[in-house]
């Protein structure tokens, strides 16, 4: 029997603001009830915004282990409260997840698209809105992967265009056990130039990886050597 797409109907509203609010602990990073099926998937709380999902880390540098990495983004909160996600069943190719959000005032929606082109070519794009002239960020990337290599490229603009970010990656997986990657960002409006970072991973098992990685942000000074010990987490953040 096929699923079919629950319907939230007006007097239930109330009843699921207090439910996001419940599922939006500000000490846990993701906390949410998802349903899913033919319709795709329904997430009620805390999530990972679409746009985060499909340009700061789908075809974006969001793809190092430590807190400082030099990737630029215009997200100023990469998940939120109080959230709504929809995210569509795919569709030759095309993924769409759109997002709406209830914390605080600004009145927060999210959109995003993914096409994969072929087996090795993803394309993205990202529209946010809401009250504020800060909600207001676009962007667009892509995603090449062949063999061992993993490349992207994005490019955002923040504030209604106020500023520009642009982010390349480029990671090689030198085998099971070991990968390298390399980070360059471009920003306008920002005396940050052209931040950077180099990363390498060894994997010990499936429980532990340890890790060192070197963040520039040239006249920020924020200079940053870091050796890590972890355990391995899943790299799609959904």
């Amino acid at each position: 029997m096929g699923s079919t797409l629950p319907i939230i109907s007006k007097q239930n509203m109330t009843s699921l603001k207090k439910l996001t609010t419940i599922l939006s602990d500000g000490r846990i990073r993701q906390i949410n009830l998802k349903v899913a099926g033919e319709f795709g998937s329904i997430a009620i709380g805390k999530t990972w915004s679409p746009f985060y999902n499909a340009l700061v880390w789908g075809t974006g540098s969001d793809r190092f282990n430590g807190t400082y990495s030099g990737y630029q983004t215009p997200l100023a909160q990469a998940r939120r409260d109080q959230t709504l996600t929809y995210t569509a069943p795919a569709y030759n190719g095309i993924n769409l997840a759109v997002a709406v959000s209830d914390s605080g005032s600004d009145n927060h929606k999210d959109i995003a698209a993914t096409y994969a082109l072929n087996d090795e070519i993803t394309l993205a794009a990202g529209f946010t809105n809401g009250d504020s002239t800060a909600s207001k960020d676009k962007g667009l990337g892509i995603r090449y992967t062949k063999d061992e290599w993993t490349m992207t490229l994005n490019h955002m603009e923040a504030n209604n265009g106020a500023t520009d970010y642009t982010n390349a990656y480029v990671g090689y997986a030198i085998d099971d056990k070991n990968y390298v990657g390399a980070h360059l960002s471009e920003v306008s409006n920002t005396t940050a130039s052209n931040p950077f970072t180099l990363g390498y991973t060894h994997k010990y098992n499936d429980d532990l990886k340890v890790f060192v990685e070197y963040y520039d942000a040239m006249t920020m000074v924020v200079n940053t050597h870091q050796l890590v010990s972890t355990t391995a987490s899943n790299h799609f953040k959904s």
